[in-house]
This record gives structure tokens, C-alpha cells and sequence, in this order.
């Protein structure tokens, strides 16, 4: 966005402010690095184990009951100077022993605590330092929170002095001094030298040691922790990534690296999720954990291309990087190797193809280079991640792999269900555009009203929130979207260019709101979550407030005065003078809204049209569903359907009117009118069956040319004689469902009486016959009596079928509902399409004359009118629905009819 320039005063975005130092001029403390990091988990045992086995940690340290502990497991591994605490509760905190330590229920109260919020995750990251006390009184006295006052620990191999304080969300820092100690890890542990049996059949995995830790944090969260590392713990910003490198075209992120004092051993990237198109990576681990935590942990090693190769052997899972990367990335490398102004030190000593083939990503400058890869979440919660990192002489962070690397953290988001249920289109729409109305409304004061500096924001309703309050009172505004500004007389005031004096004048054109400000808890940050722009009568923008990644300083020009005894004339030199300080934007990201009785008045006029004006008011029905569709909805949604047509065909006749336009016919005539005359009628398709990558199937295709040649194709498949040639195919999964039944029968012979679900048995004979049919593979249900997992993801998802349907008759409602769905139910619906397009192409790949439905549609889809790869896998998807649970309810209603009226 760009900002207002005025003259004298200036907004330059590049005017970085740094922190002042402390008042007290003493040394800052001398962090040695990370010394270990704590987990907590269900169960410390098979999570240890997992790591071992996995990533190659060994045994080196324990505690638990055979140490006295009562309450809680804690098992020490280590890979190179990587040190994990992994400890899990082993009694409820209802059922402890009477003489169990005040201290011991605390921490077992607050390990099951932190496992139900999030689950296994990292709770403490432990820093080693020179001097505990130190460090720990200079973080309290700067507000620091502490967790446990400095403590020291003791036994036969000396002493170990720890204190801890607290950090973003429920994680924590301890502070480690050990310099006075000699033992494998802490007093208290028992050393462990217990080498895993199973590491002797494993490559081995070499690591140095932690590089960094990344904590993500909720929305607007980031600034303040990164000021909390400065403060409390002498911290610096030691690199932060240009905002265009952290977003693809639908997810972003913000990003600040901070780092102990120099030189600067520890690393702390802080992250947190920005405003994009669908959900960002950050915003699902915040989902997912419950708030701010350790997202990743990034290990260091020497060889890479080995380190990989062997975890992949031992079965660690890596994200899968598109292959677009790897062409990006080798005109990158070439355009370096052929720039003539390049002075690039370094040569590639790994293998390219090696890289490539393992997925692993490169950054570079013209000094080094560095290797890294992501694992996929360790976790069944998409939440903590490993990476591995090789450093060449580059101490960057990947930035010129963000774009490839959130472009594959999509693909997997998208694979969980945590991102928009619709498939990315090829060309997508871009998002809409920053309307730049800085003529009307570039900076808005934020500060309370104050007669030197002109007018202000009034509200005595809704006070202006005590953060914005500011030496400044200044925020940038951003609008994106379309409004108009109507006559100017509200309550915001702007800077007049035109104004010689600095101070803002009293050109109205909104006003603000803060609906979620509590001015008696003034240290809250809810409020700057939900902000109303209020524009003339009938808009209102919803917003947010967000602090700005970077402050910006509000210059001042102020002429040289001349000075007589001056050889050189500088009555045009100008200096720059800092007069205020932007810290805070807000930021509108929404179209502007009408108000609530706008629809209501919108809604009735369309009832009145619907039920007397409509081309469809002549024919007879109740008036209520002529008015509006919620009559026709609730019947469907609660399964009265049939019942409730009937009794309208009972009541008003052959045709009925059951929605406002929808009619019911009973008559046979109907049949031969509509679906028989040329030209038909055209076709409508309201939600019945969506297709997962937006390629319309055949009994949705609402385009009769193309519903046409759709047909043509795949009616070879359900020809007289395919069904014919079929025949032994359907025959062999009747017989086994005889056989099957049985097996039921004789099972419970022996019962006075035998009750089987048929319902549920036909549905394994459909379903098992369709699979063969379409993929000449079967689900074995029949064999298994049971359902397979994608059997009952398709039964899950025709409950939310109907609703979606349902919803259709309601235009705005299905694009809200896209993501107002549940993930359970994206996830679902996505693995049901991977699944199918997952048999499509292996069946295609085998060659057989057998005569399934994909023989036929392969041999006839030729010519012009064939079907495309996408068409195959969307009906083939379909089929799968279409042909099995509708011929299994068909058969269970024809025989209880059957069973009702025997002959």
C-alpha cells in the first residue's frame, strides 16, 4: 500500500525504529544454546520409542517409578547434541497416593491438562546459559512471567541450577547452568546405556543438533512475543523475510526470526498466520493445537543427501515438493552461473539429481547455500513437524523456498481437509484488488480528543481502546473491495495535503466502532479482532486492527535556518526529524455489508413475487411453498419427502407446486412431455451430486450437448449386451452373498429366533459388484461381512448430500456453506475422489478384455467427442454412488414388500 506524502510531513515506510536499550548498563547474558526440549505425551515409552526407531535417537537417560517418581515417566534420548525429554502422567489425579508431594500433583495435574488441550506436544524449550540467576532476575524485573524461581539440583556428579518462565501460549523456557556438572544429563535421572536391538537392522542417522525452533502464534500475536524476546531475554531480530516471500496466491504468513545475544546460538523463528485466501499452515496448527506452541524443530547434520535417504529408509514421511520447483530452481542456479556480475563462492558439492530425487529443497546467495526438507507431522494432529537442515556458509532461513514448500504444506492441508473444500482452478481469480482512497482517507488518528491536535474520533459509547492510544495516535487503513463514499459527514478525520499545519483537520467521512472493547479490562487484545467502518447510512465494513510488522516513522521536513558565518549557502539543505510513530493498521478485508432489514424487506417482496406474480402462481399447491422453498426443504431434510408429495398430489391433483420453481407431475403424460419430446426441456441441477474436481458428471451435466455426448460414451458399459457378458460377474457375487447368508443362518441356529440386517448385506453385494465392475477390483465386504472404509466415507457423506441439496435452494447459502463445512466432511469427500481416481488409473494402466465397465468406455472413447481424463474420473466417482447404495436400497424395499405380501 502506498502512503500519504505531504509536505512538510512524510510517511516513510523504511524508517525502521529499534528498541532502546535497558537503563542499566549490564552485560547481556551469555546464552550456550538449546540444552533440551520436554514433550508431553500420552505415553512416554512409545513415543521415545517412535524417535528412536525413526530418526535414530538412542537411550540415555530415565526417571520414573523405578527412580521414585510416583506420578510421571520421563525417558532422555539423544541424537548428537539434540536432547528430547519425553515424559507422560502414569496416574489419574483423582486416585494419587496420600503422601504424594503438593509439588508432584501440580505437575500431573498440569501435564493431563496440556495433553487435553493439545495433545502431545512440545511444552518446554530449555536454553543453556551462564548464569541462571542472572538471566532469570533481569527477565522477571522486565515483566517476565515465572513458572519456578532459581533452583539447584544435586547428586553424586555435582550440581545443576534451573529456573523457567513462561512464553507464548503454555510453552515454557528453562534455564539450564551445569557448568559444575558431570553427569549424562540432570540430577535425578538414572543413566540409561541402552541401545536399541532394532538400530543394528536400521541405517544410521547422524545429527548435530538443534538449529532452530519455530513457534507459530495466533492472529496479531507475533509482534508482541518477538517484543517479549527483546525485553525480557535480550533477544535480537536476527532476520525477518520480505512479506511477498511468505504467501502463494491463497495462504500467507508473517515471519520474525529472533536469536540470542551474539553469537547468537539459539534461534526462535516466531510466526503467525496473515490474511489470504484460504487457511494458512500457521492458522491450522493454532486450530489444531489450540493456541500458540512449538510448531517444528529443525535439526542440523553434515550430509543431507545421506541423512534423508536413511530416514526415509526407516520410514519418516517428508511433504512431496512439486516438480514445477525443481525447473524454477535450476534456472535460478544458471542464472547465477551465467550472471557476469555474480561473485558466487561456493560450487554444489551435493549430487542435483540426488536433491531432486529425495525431494529436498536449496536456498543460496552468492556466499553458501543451505539443504533443507520438512517432514510431515509426526502427530495424528496436523501440528508438530521436523526439519532437516544442511548449512553451507548461509545462515538464512529457506526464504527462497517459502513459495514451493507453502505450495506443498497445501497439497497436505488440502489431503487433511483443512483447506477450502473446492478444488484451486487453473486459473484462478485473483483476490480483489487494495482500492487505494488515500486522497479521502490515508492515516486515521487514534487517539483520544484533544484540542492541539485538532479533531478526533468521538464515541462515548465505545471508547477508543487504551492500546491504541499511542505518543502518535496514527493507524494506516486499508480497504479492499469496492464502496462508495457518500456524502462526507461522519466522524473520521484525515490529514488535509493542502494544510500547512501538521496537525490532522476535521475532513469527515466515517466512523469507527470497537463492539468488543471492554474499557474496564483495558490490557485485553480481543477487541482487535472485530472493527466496524461505519460509511453514511447503509454500509459498514467489518474489520480488524493488526500491528504493523514494521513501524513506520511519520518524517518531518524541516528547512536548514542559514547561518551567516557559514562559507557554504544551505538555505535549501533539508534534515528529516522524526515526529510520530505508526504502529498499528486497520484493516477492512471484507465487502461492505447492508443491514439486516434491508434483507428482510428483500425477503418478503420475493415471498409476495413467488406466490402471486411467478409465472408458476397459477397452478395449484399450498401458498407457503409457492412463496418460498423451506416447505419443500424441510420434507427433504427430515426424510418425509414421499409422503409429503403424496399427500400435496392427494389434496390439489395430478400437478402440484411444491417450491417456487418446482412442479410435481404423476400423470403419465408428464413422462412422455418432458423426457421424450425434442428439444427437451433444459436441465437443472441443484447440488444433487458435486463432482470433488468441478468436472460436471452425466446426471448433472446440465448442457444437453454435452450431457449427450457424455451418454454416448458410457451407455456402451450398460448395453443389453454388456450387461450380457456381465452376467457371470453378477452371478459370482450373488452366490457369495447366498453363501454369506447362510453362514448367518447357521451361526445362530441354534436361537429361537434369526435377525439379520438385510439392508446391510445388500449393500456389501452392490458395493462389491460395482467395485469389480469399475475398477476390476472389489471391496470385499462380502468376504469380510463388513464395510470398507470407503464404503462408510460414502455413507457419511449422503447425509450432507441431502443437506447440500437442500441448500441450493437457497443461491447464497452454498458458497457460505463451502466453508462453514465441517473438515471431517472435506476430508471425507476429497478421500473419496483419491480413492476413486486412485483405481481409475490403476485399472486403466491394466490391460484386460474383462467385461467391466471401463472395457467399454476405453474401447468406444474415441474421436472428438471422447471423454477426457477428468470426465472418466468424475463419473467413475459418481458410479460408485449411483450404482451401489441406490440398487441395495431398491432390493431392501423390494423385499420387504415381498416379505409383507407373500403370494
Amino acid at each position: 500500500m502506498s502512503h500519504l506524502t505531504t509536505d512538510p510531513v512524510t510517511v516513510i515506510n523504511q524508517a525502521v525504529l529499534q528498541p532502546n536499550g535497558t537503563a542499566q548498563d549490564v552485560p547481556s547474558p551469555q546464552y550456550k544454546g538449546y540444552h533440551h526440549m520436554t514433550w508431553y505425551v500420552g505415553n512416554a515409552k512409545q513415543a521415545a520409542s517412535y524417535y528412536v526407531t525413526r530418526f535414530g535417537f538412542r537411550y540415555i537417560a530415565y526417571q520414573g517409578l523405578e527412580t521414585g517418581h510416583r506420578c510421571v515417566s520421563s525417558r532422555v534420548i539423544t541424537n548428537g547434541d539434540a536432547i528430547f525429554v519425553i515424559s507422560a502422567p502414569i496416574r489419574d489425579v483423582n486416585a494419587l497416593e496420600k503422601d504424594t508431594s503438593a509439588s508432584d500433583q501440580q505437575l500431573l495435574t498440569e501435564i493431563h491438562a496440556n495433553l487435553a488441550k493439545h495433545g502431545d506436544a512440545v511444552k518446554d524449550v530449555a536454553f543453556e546459559v551462564d548464569n541462571v540467576q542472572a538471566v532469570y532476575d533481569r527477565a522477571v524485573q522486565n515483566g517476565a512471567v515465572s513458572v519456578q524461581e532459581p533452583q539447584t539440583l544435586r547428586d553424586e556428579h555435582g550440581e545443576v541450577v534451573t529456573a523457567i518462565i513462561r512464553t507464548y501460549g503454555d510453552t515454557t523456557h528453562t534455564l539450564v547452568e551445569k557448568s559444575r556438572y558431570r553427569g549424562i544429563f540432570m540430577p535425578g535421572y538414572r543413566p540409561v546405556d541402552l541401545e536399541d536391538p532394532i538400530q543394528k537392522y536400521l541405517p544410521k542417522i547422524s545429527l548435530e543438533a538443534i538449529d532452530h525452533c519455530v513457534g507459530n502464534q495466533n492472529w496479531g500475536e507475533m509482534q508482541a512475543i518477538c517484543d517479549y524476546y527483546e525485553s525480557k531475554l535480550d533477544f535480537h531480530r536476527f532476520w525477518s523475510p520480505d512479506d511477498n516471500l511468505l504467501s502463494t496466491s491463497f495462504s500467507a504468513m508473517n515471519s520474525i526470526v529472533m536469536a540470542s545475544p551474539p553469537p547468537s546460538l539459539i534461534k526462535m523463528p516466531i510466526n503467525e498466520p496473515a490474511i489470504g485466501l484460504k487457511k494458512s499452515q500457521i492458522e491450522e496448527f493454532v486450530d489444531f493445537h489450540s493456541g500458540a506452541g512449538v510448531q517444528h524443530i529443525a535439526f542440523r547434520c553434515r550430509d543431507i543427501v545421506a541423512t534423508v535417504q536413511n530416514l526415509r529408509e526407516r520410514g519418516v514421511e517428508f511433504i512431496d515438493i512439486p516438480s514445477t520447483y525443481y525447473e524454477a530452481l535450476h534456472k535460478r542456479l544458471d542464472a547465477m552461473e551465467t550472471d557476469t556480475k555474480s561473485k558466487k563462492q561456493w560450487k554444489l558439492r551435493e549430487d542435483l539429481k540426488e536433491v531432486e530425487r529425495l525431494k529436498i529443497l536449496i536456498d543460496f546467495d552468492e556466499g553458501g547455500y543451505l539443504l533443507q526438507i520438512f517432514s510431515k507431522p509426526v502427530l495424528d494432529r496436523p501440528t508438530v513437524f521436523v526439519e532437516i537442515i544442511q548449512r553451507e556458509n548461509f545462515e538464512g532461513f529457506g526464504a527462497g523456498n517459502f513459495k514451493g514448500l507453502f505450495e506443498a504444506i497445501q497439497l497436505e492441508q488440502e489431503r487433511r481437509g483443512n483447506l477450502p473444500f473446492e478444488k484451486e482452478q487453473q486459473n484462478p481469480e485473483p483476490p480483489p484488488r487494495q482500492i487505494e482512497i488515500l486522497q479521502i482517507m490515508p492515516t486515521i488518528p487514534l487517539h483520544p480528543p484533544d484540542p492541539t491536535r485538532g479533531s478526533s474520533i468521538s464515541d462515548s459509547q465505545n471508547p477508543l481502546p487504551q492500546l491504541l492510544q499511542t505518543p502518535s495516535g496514527l493507524a494506516i487503513l486499508e480497504l479492499q473491495g469496492t464502496i462508495n463514499i457518500p456524502s462526507i459527514n461522519n466522524d473520521i478525520t484525515t490529514i488535509d495535503e493542502n494544510s500547512e499545519d501538521s496537525h490532522p483537520t476535521s475532513t469527515k467521512v466515517g466512523r469507527l466502532v470497537f463492539p468488543d472493547y471492554n474499557p474496564d479490562d483495558p490490557s485485553s487484545t480481543a477487541w482487535m479482532k472485530r472493527v466496524h467502518l461505519y460509511i453514511g447510512r447503509h454500509q459498514r465494513l467489518t474489520g480488524e486492527v493488526k500491528k504493523l510488522a514494521t513501524p513506520l516513522g511519520v518524517l518531518r521536513r524541516k528547512p536548514v535556518e542559514d547561518d551567516d558565518d557559514s562559507m557554504t549557502d544551505t538555505s535549501n539543505i533539508e534534515e528529516l526529524e522524526i515526529m510520530e510513530i505508526i504502529y498499528y493498521k486497520v484493516l477492512f478485508s471484507t465487502r461492505p455489508e447492508p443491514f439486516f432489514p434491508i434483507f428482510s424487506i428483500w425477503a418478503v417482496l420475493v415471498s409476495i413475487r413467488n406466490a402471486y406474480f411467478h409465472p408458476l402462481s397459477k397452478f395449484p399447491g399450498p401458498k407457503s411453498a409457492a412463496a418460498t422453498p423451506i416447505p419443500f426443504v424441510k420434507a427433504l431434510v427430515t426424510g418425509h419427502m414421499v409422503d409429503w408429495v403424496m399427500d400435496l398430489h392427494a389434496k390439489y391433483g395430478p400437478v402440484v407446486r411444491t417450491s417456487p420453481d418446482e412442479l410435481s407431475f404423476i400423470g403419465p403424460q408428464a413422462w412422455q412431455d418432458i423426457y421424450t419430446n425434442r428439444p427437451q426441456l433444459p436441465k437443472v441441477s441443484k447440488g444433487v451430486f458435486q463432482s470433488y474436481n468441478g468436472v460436471p458428471v452425466l446426471a448433472t451435466q446440465t448442457i444437453t450437448e454435452e450431457h449427450t455426448r457424455q451418454r454416448r460414451i458410457l451407455s456402451h458399459a450398460f448395453s443389453e449386451r454388456a450387461l450380457r457378458e456381465q452376467e457371470d460377474i453378477l452371478k459370482r457375487y450373488t452366490d457369495l452373498l447366498i453363501t454369506k447368508l447362510q453362514e448367518q443362518v447357521e451361526q445362530t441356529e441354534k436361537e429361537s429366533s434369526v435377525t439379520l440386517d438385510i439392508t446391510r448385506w445388500y449393500n456389501y453385494t452392490t458395493f462389491d459388484t460395482i467395485g469389480d465392475l469399475m475398477f476390476n477390483d472389489p471391496f470385499h465386504s462380502l468376504e469380510n461381512s463388513a464395510d470398507h472404509p470407503w464404503v462408510a466415507t460414502i455413507f457419511d457423506g449422503l447425509k450432507f448430500g441431502v443437506l447440500t441439496t437442500a441448500l441450493h435452494h437457497f443461491p447464497p447459502l452454498p458458497i457460505v456453506f463451502k466453508y462453514l463445512l465441517p473438515n471431517s466432511i472435506k476430508k471425507a469427500a476429497a478421500q473419496h475422489f483419491d480413492w476413486s481416481q486412485e483405481k481409475i488409473a490403476r485399472r486403466i494402466q491394466t490391460e484386460t478384455k474383462r467385461p467391466d465397465f471401463m472395457t467399454y468406455i476405453l474401447r468406444n472413447n474415441e474421436g472428438k467427442e471422447q471423454l477426457t481424463r477428468d470426465e472418466i474420473d468424475s463419473n467413475g466417482s459418481f458410479l460408485i454412488l449411483a450404482g451401489s447404495e441406490t440398487s441395495a436400497t431398491t432390493c431392501s424395499s423390494s423385499t420387504f414388500f415381498f416379505l409383507k405380501n407373500p403370494a
